[in-house]
């Protein structure tokens, strides 16, 4: 009888053991979901940005863009990704004085 009951704890210790292994599997889980559904949320919403411009710069652009059958928001975003992934790639370089080509590109 002894025996059993020693083979009934370690089972019960197991038990307990992957009870927890799989909780803490389960957390896990759905915080991952929670961040991917809180980024997706991000995605889905979107913001107003306001800047200004001369009313002949916006007629050019409009034309410009439009052309080429692109809204003027559409190519504004196009232009602002392309920009940001050319600094972050080090093809080009940004401060308060401008934007300009990285010099060490040319090497």
């Amino acid at each position: 009888m002894a025996k059993r009951s020693k083979l009934e704890e370690n089972y019960n210790d197991s038990n307990g053991e992957l009870g927890l292994a799989l909780e803490t599997i389960g957390t896990h889980a759905n915080e991952e979901n929670k961040k991917a559904e809180e980024k997706e949320e991000l995605v889905k919403t979107q913001k107003l940005v306001n800047f200004r411009i001369s009313e002949g710069l916006y007629d050019e652009y409009k034309k410009f863009f439009g052309a080429r059958g692109i809204t003027l928001s559409r190519a504004i975003r196009m232009w602002l990704d392309y920009g940001v992934n050319e600094v972050k790639t080090g093809h080009l370089e940004i401060s308060e004085a401008g934007i300009r080509e990285n010099a060490l590109n040319r090497l």
